[in-house]
């Protein structure tokens, strides 16, 4: 990946510019250091927008036993980061419609990156295009009508980008199908998948096991999570599908999975219907009184929830407006934001968590 290898920063140097992970809040460099950092990153800036232009084909390479590896996807939350360090600084120049171009660039690469990948690489893109969202939200308020109009059409079209994690689920198993066919040609396999199973069964129960029953038994609970995910979130999400503990340790967990996209796509959702209202607002200085009034002339649809499968819920209040999922919970609480008051650190207070019980509130939970 070009862009990656022209990343002139380290991650540790990049998140302490911006006071993120490990470092302090107080840690966060001044303005005019933000400024250096991105005028020493300007290749790889330049060159990951390039990229964006053409379709994502990622580029995947095999170890020495032949197993997939990911190539320099991991370097994508690094420009993620970069492309946050320059929306930074270009908000604090006022410059609040480069600053959501920048915020949107790290939303679409997420996006992007997710195609022709497995769950790896699907984990990533949800957390680079979480970095673009956070921020997004920030700069809705100081953009003019054809800035915001401009924002719809753009995060419209990144969302036909969105591939569906049947597409991933997929993948995942045609390469755990490969590592498989490489485990079971060691004459030893058994003693092997024991201890990659941390001799939680002992080799002795895995002896009427055969490379045909457990290939199939793994391809049936692969299909089965394929399934799922085309099911409404709150019935996916309670999907129990068993599988032996030799399967286990191949298959991947229906919950996180769903859960992940399933977040990813309402905080998407959630923004592109803020900025719609930003636009109309800015054309009629009222907010409307239902979300079909932005139809067709800002959104060529209004967004479903898809924590429920049914419109967001909206009402104006006062001035403003309130605009929410029902969240993982299913249940419409009124508006009523999670909360984490306990969390260890302030920013978590407002996170959302599969357990989470409250709604999603535009702006407020990430």
């Amino acid at each position: 990946m070009a862009a990656g290898k022209a990343v002139s920063s380290t991650d540790e140097t990049i998140s302490q510019a911006l006071g993120v992970g490990d470092a302090l809040p107080s840690s966060k460099a001044s303005l005019p250091e933000q400024e250096t950092l991105v005028r020493q990153n300007a290749k790889a800036l330049h060159l990951i927008r390039q990229g964006l232009a053409y379709p994502y084909t990622p580029r995947r390479s095999a170890n020495k036993a032949g197993v997939p590896v990911l190539g320099g996807e991991f370097k994508l939350r690094v420009l993620a980061r970069l492309f946050k360090l320059e929306a930074q600084v270009r908000a604090a120049h006022g410059d609040w419609a480069g600053a959501a171009d920048s915020d949107m660039d790290s939303i679409q690469m997420g996006e992007m990156c997710v195609r022709g990948g497995t769950m790896i690489a699907a984990l990533l893109g949800v957390a680079v295009q979480a970095i673009g969202h956070m921020d997004l939200w920030e700069r809705i308020d100081h953009l003019n009508g054809l800035q915001a109009r401009q924002a719809v059409m753009r995060m419209q079209k990144i969302e036909k980008l969105h591939a569906p994690y049947a597409e991933v689920i997929d993948q995942e198993k045609r390469e755990e199908l490969t590592e498989m066919k490489l485990l079971f040609r060691q004459p030893n396999w058994r003693k092997q998948l024991a201890q990659i199973m941390e001799n939680t069964v002992p080799v002795s129960q895995l002896q009427g096991l055969t490379p045909a029953k457990l290939t199939s038994e793994y391809i049936r609970y692969m299909d089965s999570v394929k399934a799922a995910t085309h099911r409404p979130y709150n019935t996916a999400i309670r999907q129990n599908i068993p599988c032996s503990p030799a399967i286990a340790m191949f298959a991947i967990a229906v919950a996180p999975v769903i859960f992940n996209d399933t977040l990813s796509r309402t905080q998407h959702s959630l923004l592109l219907t803020a900025l719609a209202l930003q636009t109309y607002h800015a054309q009629r200085h009222i907010y409307p009184n239902d979300l079909t009034q932005l139809t067709p002339a800002i959104l060529t649809a209004a967004p479903d929830d898809p924590f429920s499968d049914a419109p967001f819920k909206y009402r104006q209040m006062g001035a403003r407006y309130l605009l929410y999922s029902v969240g993982p919970d299913g249940r419409d609480d009124g508006g009523k934001a999670i909360s984490a008051p306990n969390a260890w650190r302030a920013s978590m207070r407002n996170r959302v968590s599969r357990a989470s019980l409250g709604d999603i509130v535009a702006g407020v939970n990430q």
